[in-house]
Formats: structure tokens, C-alpha cells, sequence
């Protein structure tokens, strides 16, 4: 109850929550009604196998359905290949991490990278 509390309050002040690995470990659907959680992140164990496993397709496109339906954001993990990508895409899938899209950077570089593509950068109304 405390951490629900002080996540409102925060939460409150523009705050926004995302749930990590969604899809293995602790992660529940309970914590979706109980916690200020805008952003889903979607465990790359199941995107890394979208293409191949069946059920890790269909828990992957059950958690992009979910999220619309409870007007969250979405993030997968994980995108190592075009063909990843064209699946997240296909299901309404809009944001996404991995080394497809960017290796990981250092600080300069992350600037740098930033500065020369601002269009690429989301627009929030704070």
C-alpha cells in the first residue's frame, strides 16, 4: 500500500512508471491495476523467438492487445532483426529497443546522435 501511495504522488508530478521484462519473473496483471504504469515493456526472451515459437508470438501479440486495450505504451525488447521488427510493426507495435535499431552508445555519442536526428524524438506535452 506505501509503494502504491508514494507512486500516485509521484505519478502526480508527471512521473511516468513502466513495467519491465513484462512477461517473465515478477511481473503480473495485477500490478497493472494496482500500480501508475503507463509503459509496458515487453521481455526480449519472447520477442527473441516472435518468429519461431508459437507461443511466444501469440503471448507477445496477447500483451500488445492488452496494452492497447488499457490505453498503455508498449516497448519490445530486443529487436535483433528486420523480420522481428516487421512483426511488432504489423501488430501496432510503434516502440522498440535492441541492436537492430542502435547499439548502445556512450554519452557524447548519445548527444551527438540526438542532436543530428531530433525528429526522431517524441513530442510530450508536459
Amino acid at each position: 500500500d506505501l509503494a502504491t501511495q508514494t507512486m500516485d504522488k509521484i505519478s502526480a508530478r508527471g512521473v511516468r512508471f513502466a513495467i519491465d521484462d513484462f512477461g517473465t519473473g515478477y511481473s503480473s496483471l495485477a500490478r497493472l491495476k494496482r500500480f501508475p504504469v503507463s509503459t509496458l515493456k515487453i521481455d526480449r526472451s519472447l520477442i527473441r523467438d516472435v518468429l519461431t515459437d508459437a507461443n511466444d508470438a501469440a503471448v507477445a501479440e496477447t500483451i500488445l492487445a492488452m496494452g492497447r486495450n488499457l490505453g498503455l505504451e508498449i516497448v519490445a525488447e530486443g529487436i535483433e532483426e528486420q523480420a522481428q521488427l516487421d512483426f511488432l510493426t504489423e501488430r501496432s507495435c510503434a516502440r522498440g529497443q535492441g541492436f537492430f535499431l542502435g547499439k548502445p552508445m556512450d554519452v557524447e555519442t548519445a548527444k551527438r546522435f540526438l542532436e543530428q536526428n531530433r525528429e526522431l524524438i517524441p513530442r510530450r506535452d508536459v
